[in-house]
């Protein structure tokens, strides 16, 4: 390298300290200098553009259990059994609704003598499942609120291979 090459370099060594020190260079009627701080400048919002985009896509997606509100209950079976008024879980809806209001869906096991379901009801708001809510003959949790054990330890009393692991219904 010349001479000239080597004080270029230094030139631009000193012009990115003095930039990230934050210190404006007066015009000096050389315009090589507003070139190498407007470079420094653009490689600068790249990277956090870069940076913010990699922290936007990193976000991971709820997983399809726990979205929604969902009430986990045990229910006495209702119903004759007929095609008309088929045997299911108290609150499931009968005939299948397709309001958006309402309960969307519903997963029920049999209790162990078959008097019981254990249900879990998926809505889009808490309204929709007040009425199981303020039902007070029956057993309630909220998914979400009340803990695992507390849950598995009362519905234990139903069923005694219940995992609430293995339970429940997936909405997309």
């Amino acid at each position: 390298m010349s001479q000239r090459e080597f004080q270029i370099a230094d030139s631009i060594l000193v012009l990115d300290l003095i930039s990230t020190c934050c210190i404006l260079i007066p015009d000096t009627g050389t315009h090589w200098y507003s070139l190498v701080l407007t470079y420094i400048m653009a490689q600068r919002v790249l990277v956090a553009f870069l940076a913010l985009a990699a922290v936007v896509c990193a976000q991971r997606r709820v997983d399809p259990r726990f979205s929604y509100v969902r009430v986990i209950a045990v229910v006495p079976f209702v119903g004759q059994g007929t095609p008309a008024d088929p045997k299911r879980p108290e609150y499931a809806p009968w005939p299948v609704s397709q309001d958006h209001g309402g309960i969307l869906a519903y997963y029920h096991e049999p209790s162990d003598d078959g008097r019981f379901a254990l249900v879990e009801y998926v809505a889009y708001n808490r309204s929709a499942l007040q009425a199981i809510l303020n039902d007070t003959s029956i057993t309630v949790f909220i998914k979400g609120v009340a803990s695992k054990s507390a849950i598995e330890t009362a519905l234990k009393q139903y069923r005694k291979d219940f995992n609430l692991d293995n339970f429940g219904v997936v909405m997309p």
